[in-house]
Protein backbone atom coordinates (compact mmCIF):
# COMPACT_ATOMS: atom_id res chain seq x y z
CA UNK A 1 0.00 0.00 0.00
CA UNK A 2 2.53 2.77 0.82
CA UNK A 3 4.91 1.16 -2.11
CA UNK A 4 1.71 2.16 -4.02
CA UNK A 5 1.05 5.52 -2.39
CA UNK A 6 5.17 6.56 -2.92
CA UNK A 7 5.04 5.69 -6.73
CA UNK A 8 1.87 7.20 -7.69
CA UNK A 9 1.00 10.10 -5.28
CA UNK A 10 2.78 13.34 -6.52
CA UNK A 11 3.88 14.73 -3.58
CA UNK A 12 6.73 16.60 -3.55
CA UNK A 13 7.29 18.52 -0.27
CA UNK A 14 5.01 19.26 2.38
CA UNK A 15 3.52 22.22 3.52
CA UNK A 16 2.64 21.95 6.71
CA UNK A 17 5.04 19.95 9.86
CA UNK A 18 2.31 19.41 12.10
CA UNK A 19 0.81 15.34 11.97
CA UNK A 20 -2.95 16.92 10.72
CA UNK A 21 -1.05 18.82 7.92
CA UNK A 22 0.54 15.98 6.46
CA UNK A 23 -2.58 13.87 6.74
CA UNK A 24 -4.80 16.16 4.50
CA UNK A 25 -2.28 17.28 2.17
CA UNK A 26 -2.16 13.02 1.77
CA UNK A 27 -5.86 12.60 1.32
CA UNK A 28 -6.00 15.67 -0.87
CA UNK A 29 -3.34 13.92 -3.30
CA UNK A 30 -5.21 10.66 -2.99
CA UNK A 31 -8.21 12.30 -4.43
CA UNK A 32 -6.85 13.62 -7.36
CA UNK A 33 -5.36 10.56 -8.01
CA UNK A 34 -8.51 9.09 -7.74
CA UNK A 35 -10.61 11.77 -9.76
CA UNK A 36 -8.13 11.59 -12.31
CA UNK A 37 -8.61 7.84 -12.60
CA UNK A 38 -12.44 8.68 -12.80
CA UNK A 39 -11.92 11.00 -15.87
CA UNK A 40 -9.73 8.04 -17.66
CA UNK A 41 -12.01 5.19 -17.28
CA UNK A 42 -15.37 7.49 -17.82
CA UNK A 43 -13.70 9.73 -20.51
CA UNK A 44 -11.98 5.84 -21.85
CA UNK A 45 -8.61 7.70 -22.79
CA UNK A 46 -5.46 5.35 -23.29
CA UNK A 47 -3.29 7.89 -21.78
CA UNK A 48 -1.76 6.78 -18.51
CA UNK A 49 -3.01 8.87 -15.77
CA UNK A 50 0.45 11.11 -15.54
CA UNK A 51 -0.30 12.14 -18.80
CA UNK A 52 -3.63 12.83 -18.15
CA UNK A 53 -2.73 15.24 -14.97
CA UNK A 54 -0.17 16.71 -16.80
CA UNK A 55 -2.87 17.66 -19.54
CA UNK A 56 -5.43 19.06 -16.56
CA UNK A 57 -2.81 21.12 -15.59
CA UNK A 58 -1.81 22.57 -19.00
CA UNK A 59 -5.41 23.63 -19.65
CA UNK A 60 -6.48 24.29 -16.20
CA UNK A 61 -8.05 27.62 -17.57
CA UNK A 62 -9.12 26.39 -20.83
CA UNK A 63 -12.94 25.09 -21.45
CA UNK A 64 -13.59 21.31 -21.33
CA UNK A 65 -13.70 20.88 -24.40
CA UNK A 66 -9.94 21.73 -24.74
CA UNK A 67 -8.98 18.97 -22.66
CA UNK A 68 -11.55 16.29 -24.67
CA UNK A 69 -9.46 17.67 -28.47
CA UNK A 70 -6.06 17.16 -26.88
CA UNK A 71 -6.85 13.13 -26.22
CA UNK A 72 -8.85 13.01 -29.50
CA UNK A 73 -7.75 10.20 -32.08
CA UNK A 74 -6.16 11.61 -35.22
Amino acid sequence: FFKHIKQHLTIKTYYSQSEQGVENQVILAMIVYLLTLLMKLELRLKSSLFTILRQIRALQYEPFAYFKESFAPG
